[in-house]
């Protein structure tokens, strides 16, 4: 991999303030100021793969501008954290629990991340070359390459919710209890499953419908509050038509634009905050299994338990029992 392509994701370490040694290889960053404190971690298990995993706490805004004159692909995976940017003029917004992947040209561009909140992703970078040749394994007939997908454009971007795969994939990579040389080992492993199943899903599974959708910031504002009502309201949600009432907006653009933000439907993405609401009450071993449902608006333990197991593979009393080794 070029030094430059090392470059382009070193300007996201200077910007956001992490201090580092090395332009090219393994190393441990970390931060703490008066406006945030964590760590950003960059692996590189080969020359032409880059890891980041970061996990910081912005106390305030933090806008982060960039540019890039080298082509290259990045997955990026957000567990926590908001914001929203753009990119030659397109706009790109960050959320909890969902998959992006970027096609990368050439051009420039500026993100701005949400104070007040952590700050946790997993993100990978690619060249071209690379990405050319994992397609070939998974295109299945398909012709399908990085050129052909961006087409006339310098920049695309591919997103939606992250499943119960990716997840645990993305949790694997982040907590590796092996040594350095083994850890190297295993997370590449782990990391090109990821790109397999990511690729596979974002490229060649997905309806391409909502990427032609288009949405005003003020509209994307809107989304985002309906999205803070769900949760406000999770045990007793509104009806889809009482929810665009409340944010200000149609329910064919509330339909069609939370698909866009956040990969999945609205009660989709109310389903899955409510399973990991309960998972995490659950987890802290304070709730039993109906009252956990309960908190979360399921009205029938049983139906909350085979939800639950769906998503988790895992029975709920089973999960907690045994939470202590969960991430």
């Amino acid at each position: 991999m070029t030094e430059s392509v090392h470059d382009n994701v070193n300007q996201f370490f200077d910007q956001m303030d992490f201090f580092y040694r090395s332009l090219n290889r393994t190393e441990n960053m970390e931060r703490s100021d008066s406006t945030g404190e964590g760590f950003a971690l960059r692996i590189v298990p080969r020359p032409e793969l880059i890891i980041v995993l970061t996990n910081c706490t912005l106390y305030k805004n933090k806008q982060v501008n960039f540019r890039f004159d080298i082509p290259m692909v990045e997955l990026s995976i957000c567990l926590e954290g908001e914001g929203v940017g753009q990119v030659n003029g397109f706009e790109i917004p960050l959320c909890p629990n969902t998959v992006n992947l970027g096609l990368m040209g050439h051009g420039a561009g500026e993100f701005c991340f949400a104070g007040g909140r952590s700050l946790v992703t997993a993100s990978i970078y690619i060249p071209v070359s690379s990405f050319n040749h994992y397609l070939e394994n998974i295109a299945q007939g398909k012709t399908a390459d990085f050129h052909r997908l961006l087409g006339s454009k310098s920049f695309h971007q591919y997103r939606q919710a992250i499943n119960p795969a990716m997840l645990q994939l993305v949790r694997q990579l982040i907590h590796m209890p092996f040594s350095q040389a083994i850890r190297n080992i295993h997370m590449e492993c782990k990391v090109l499953e990821l790109l397999s199943l990511s690729f596979q899903q974002l490229l060649f599974e997905n309806d391409p419908g909502p990427s032609s959708f288009s949405m005003t910031r003020s509209e994307l504002e809107k989304i985002r509050r309906a999205r803070e009502i769900l949760l406000e309201r999770m045990e007793c949600p509104p009806s889809l038509l009482e929810l665009s009432r409340i944010a200000g907006l149609n329910d064919f653009k509330l339909k069609a634009g939370f698909k866009k933000v956040y990969g999945t439907t609205v009660f989709g993405y109310l389903r899955e905050q409510r399973l990991e609401k309960a998972k995490q009450l659950l987890q802290s071993g304070r709730f039993r299994v109906g009252e956990a449902a309960a908190y979360v608006g399921y009205t029938n333990s049983s139906y909350f338990a085979d939800a639950f197991r769906k998503h988790y593979g895992v029975n709920p009393g089973e999960f907690m029992r045994s939470s202590s080794t969960v991430f």
